[in-house]
């Protein structure tokens, strides 16, 4: 206790405590209980670990004012964020697991191979002789099967037969048999090219081959059935003693058998069953047929062990059409006639309605159809008689019923507008009236006060006209003129309503109907 003016001061008094910490009086000093987020004595440090940046049950420390998540198995990073696709090891049989970018790696033992290290690697048990290659042949049925690619002058399963005696390399009078020389007279070697050496007291039994190694060594290769240094054991897998196609291998105290899939035992007399690996997924029934296993799906799965989902079982396409499903999609094929996902709507274009070529668009209760330019109709079944266009010199066809009426441009007329119109421009003046006529005529009805060819003449040269032909007969002032006879006035254009003529009488009508013709009505043909 320190007294100051006679006062006794706490230890809390002066607020040792930071960062809004609460003081406790404690014997011989103080306490501080520092708010969530902050620690040491006075809480003048901040908590890192506080709240927990840590994920999946990381568990954090702190350490040199930072802090560090020990993350638990199966995760990694530096908040254990992170999938660890390693942990557990997914490597089996020594296997050391090799994280990549969303995936793993399992880089196993030289004994095994696969994924995960599961499968045996037969070449490694099996190695080939004399340079061969090795692969190994993996299938239902027929696995652990190796081949060896022999280089050239080699043979066998193994590589082990050599065969180059069409070179015939055999020294010193030795004999190739099988690629392998035959000595005589104590020489040794591959070629017999050594003089004779260990193997000339024929150290190799039961026919086997004898190899020098240096001056005083030797090396038997021994045939198939036969083992041991100078080949004087019998080899136990031979004949195989292992059924189904099991490979056999010698061992110290006997054999071992190496079974193909399908079957066990010590000489894989023992027959699996496909199903004892229950290879059937969310509750199927495996069953054997024909040595193999097929899975009874229950309803709304599929696949060969009912792993995917059936989304067909409940039959959701409708009008009789057919579902299938693959991956996690549904698809109706649809019958003829219908349409839709489902195929839940009516086609109204099937059968095509639109007849002669058309092409049906549908709407929505109903359907339209686009007719080729020869018909028309609602189901084009109607011929049009527009097309090809009869009417000619680009007028405008319009049908009407099986018929059709042509609107011709000016300057022509006619049923199909084949006509030039004489009358386009109007060639009568004063306000006269053209009338077209055939072979290109054409007629000017003048007013009274105008004559003429056009109407070009008015009325007092008329006037002047008549008096100068008084002797003229009194047809000539009729509307249409005179008749061909010369006396009798027509009762229309070109001599309509007048009496025959003979030969004779035609040629006098034409001097006279030249002299005599009506001032006021003209046809005119072309010019």
């Amino acid at each position: 206790m320190v007294f100051i003016n006679r006062f006794l001061l706490g230890h809390c008094d002066g607020d040792p405590c930071m960062n809004g910490a609460t003081c406790n009086e404690v014997r011989d000093g103080y306490e501080c209980i520092c708010p969530i987020g902050f620690k040491g004595t006075d809480c003048e440090e901040e908590d890192k670990c506080h709240p927990n940046p840590c994920h999946s049950g990381g568990v954090c420390t702190e350490s040199n004012g930072q802090y560090v998540c020990t993350c638990a198995e199966g995760f990694k990073g530096i908040n254990c964020q992170e999938m660890n696709r390693c942990q557990p090891n997914p490597c089996r049989n020594g296997g050391s697991c090799n994280e990549l970018i969303g995936d793993y790696e399992c880089i196993c033992p030289a004994e095994y191979l696969g994924k995960e290290c599961t499968e045996i690697n037969h070449c490694h048990l099996t190695p080939c002789l004399n340079g061969g290659t090795c692969s190994a042949t993996l299938g239902i049925g027929f696995s652990g099967l190796v081949q060896c690619m022999c280089f050239p002058g080699f043979s066998g399963s193994r590589c082990e037969v050599k065969d180059r005696c069409h070179l015939n390399p055999c020294k010193n009078g030795g004999n190739c048999h099988d690629g392998i020389c035959n000595c005589i007279g104590g020489y040794t070697g591959e070629y017999c090219e050594t003089s004779p050496s260990p193997c000339s007291v024929s150290p190799c039994l039961n026919g086997g081959t004898c190899l020098t190694k240096g001056l005083t060594s030797y090396k038997c290769i021994c045939r198939h059935g036969f083992r041991g240094s100078n080949c004087e054991e019998e080899s136990r897998c031979e004949p195989n003693p292992c059924l189904n196609y099991g490979i056999c291998f010698d061992q110290e105290e006997g054999f071992k058998c190496e079974c193909t899939h399908g079957f066990k035992g010590t000489h894989c007399e023992e027959e699996l069953s496909p199903c004892d690996t229950n290879p059937c997924l969310n509750e199927a029934t495996c069953i054997v047929e024909y040595q193999k296993y097929k899975c009874l799906c229950k309803l709304g799965y599929k696949g060969q062990n009912c792993e995917d989902l059936d989304k067909c079982h409940r039959h959701p396409c409708k009008n009789g059409a057919t579902c299938s499903s693959e991956s996690d999609e549904l698809r109706c094929e649809c019958r003829q006639g219908f349409k839709g996902i489902l195929c839940e709507e009516q086609d109204h274009c099937f059968p095509n309605p639109c007849l002669n070529g058309g092409i049906c668009f549908e709407n929505a209760d109903s359907y339209t159809c686009q007719c080729p330019s020869a018909y028309k109709g609602i189901h084009c079944t109607e011929r049009d008689p527009c097309h090809p266009n009869p009417c000619h010199h680009d007028a405008l066809c319009m049908p009407e019923g099986e018929e059709f009426r042509c609107h011709c441009n000016l300057g022509w007329s006619g049923l199909s507008c084949e006509e030039e119109d004489r009358c386009h421009p109007n060639p009568c003046l004063h306000g006269g009236v053209c009338v077209a006529h055939a072979s290109l005529q054409y007629e000017c009805h003048c007013p009274s006060s105008f004559a003429g060819l056009t109407c070009e003449v008015e009325s007092a040269s008329v006037h002047h006209y008549e008096d100068h032909n008084e002797n003229l007969p009194n047809c000539r002032n009729t509307r249409f003129g005179c008749c061909p006879d010369g006396e009798n006035a027509a009762n229309g254009a070109n001599g309509a309503g007048c009496p025959e003529l003979h030969h004779h009488e035609v040629e006098q009508w034409e001097e006279h109907h030249t002299a005599y013709a009506t001032p006021w009505h003209f046809h005119h043909g072309h010019k």
